[in-house]
């Protein structure tokens, strides 16, 4: 069989402008020949031509049975190159697929509802950075690589502790004194006299840079080496002694005004903190108005029982 370049010459192609044929490009071979209405491409014809062809021009594509049912099947999974209307009133496919690692050019010639294959065009390797595993594994590599260069870039911060603020505060002329914070936390964050982080005879937590630090840096009293001394606030209260609270819940009022109220006398940490305490402990129904009496030294469980036990008489 001779190929199809040693009996048409290119000038002798009709070039028509077709829109049925130019839709077909870059489609599925199988797909074009349904779109057109053209007959199948029969395994058992296409196989035989093939042979043959194969057996004049050797091109290292296969030479046993499943290799010719695999160049059948990638002919029909592989996409339409051109389609050329021939004066005669044939038409030539050019189609590329994909065997193995190669790319395949094939041309076959449509004439009176029948099929003839007319030769191989080109034969040329895949280039191995084309591939698409390639490609995704190099934008995973790529990512992975500049979440490790972000993660070993960010700044790390200070692993405070007593030690640590002591030498500070030696440096800066202040003097640190200690103070218990079991009695500036709600109960809630103490579990067998220790703290969640850091113990409770410890004047200054283990500073980790969580709400317990910041609690007793707040907490703790500093004072300027020399005459000058500052104090905080929450120390001078630890001093006084526990004094009843009196709250008044009238008729109309929400539960979240006595919360104002015990945040205020800093018996909680915050109002808002305190309603999901009560909500929790489920003891925001049934809030009858009334007298309420606290005392400043209360726990967060000994307010949520005074609430649900109700207004004094």
């Amino acid at each position: 069989m001779e190929d199809l370049a040693s009996q048409t010459h290119p000038s002798s192609f009709e070039h028509v402008h077709s829109p049925l044929l130019s839709s077909v490009v870059h489609q599925s071979f199988a797909h074009a020949v349904q779109q057109l209405g053209c007959r199948p491409l029969e395994r058992t014809v296409f196989i035989q031509q093939v042979r043959l062809y194969l057996l004049e021009h050797p091109k290292g594509l296969g030479e046993n049975a499943a290799d010719y049912a695999r160049m059948w099947q990638s002919v029909l999974h592989g996409h339409v190159l051109a389609v050329e209307p021939l004066p005669e009133g044939p038409m030539i496919f050019l189609v590329r697929s994909r065997l193995h690692q190669s790319f395949v050019d094939w041309r076959l010639v449509y004439q009176r509802d029948t099929w003839a294959f007319q030769g191989i065009t080109s034969v040329h390797q895949f280039p191995w950075y084309r591939r698409p595993w390639l490609g995704w594994t190099s934008a995973v590599t790529a990512v992975l690589v500049a979440g490790l260069l972000g993660f070993g870039a960010a700044p790390r911060a200070a692993n405070l502790d007593h030690k640590a603020v002591s030498k500070w505060a030696e440096q800066h002329g202040y003097v640190l004194e200690p103070i218990n914070l079991a009695l500036t936390l709600p109960q809630t964050q103490v579990k067998s006299g220790n703290l969640i982080s850091g113990h409770a005879s410890d004047a200054y937590g283990s500073a980790r840079g969580t709400p317990l630090t910041q609690a007793a840096t707040a907490s703790a009293s500093v004072s300027k080496t020399g005459s000058m001394k500052a104090t905080r606030v929450a120390t001078n209260s630890l001093n006084k002694q526990s004094q009843p609270l009196k709250f008044q819940l009238k008729p109309g009022m929400s539960l979240h005004e006595m919360s104002l109220f015990l945040a205020n006398n800093h018996l909680v940490p915050s109002a808002i903190w305190f309603d999901m305490q009560l909500k929790n402990a489920k003891a925001d129904k049934d809030v009858r108005p009334g007298t309420y009496v606290f005392q400043s030294h209360m726990s967060v469980p000994q307010l949520i029982q005074v609430v649900r036990n109700g207004p004094k008489a």
